[in-house]
């Protein structure tokens, strides 16, 4: 029996984010995105954030360029710090007033 290694899913890693990017482009066009390639990604239905590409980091990473890979890590942690911020205050605000 074969125990696959941990870099044996690197043609998937990249066969999904190939099916993220053309699921953007469709998006960014305002095409629809066929069904198959929303069973690939995993997903009901597309949006924006479920099709942007995530491999600019491991680009960064290869190519050593630190600076490019701390600014793209960044970028995610605020990004992911404003989202979780987002639900806390959704979960904890006051409901608006009816009128």
């Amino acid at each position: 029996m074969k125990v696959a290694a941990p870099l044996d899913n690197i043609p998937q890693g990249r066969a999904i984010e190939g099916y993220r990017l053309y699921c953007g482009m469709r998006l960014q066009r305002q095409m629809s995105i066929p069904p198959r390639v929303l069973q690939r990604l995993g997903l009901q239905s597309a949006n924006p954030q479920a099709c942007q590409g995530f491999w600019p980091l491991v680009a960064a990473v290869g190519q050593r360029c630190e600076k490019k890979g701390y600014a793209l890590l960044l970028e995610a942690i605020a990004r992911k710090k404003r989202e979780d911020m987002l639900q806390v205050l959704q979960r904890f605000a006051p409901p608006p007033p009816a009128d």
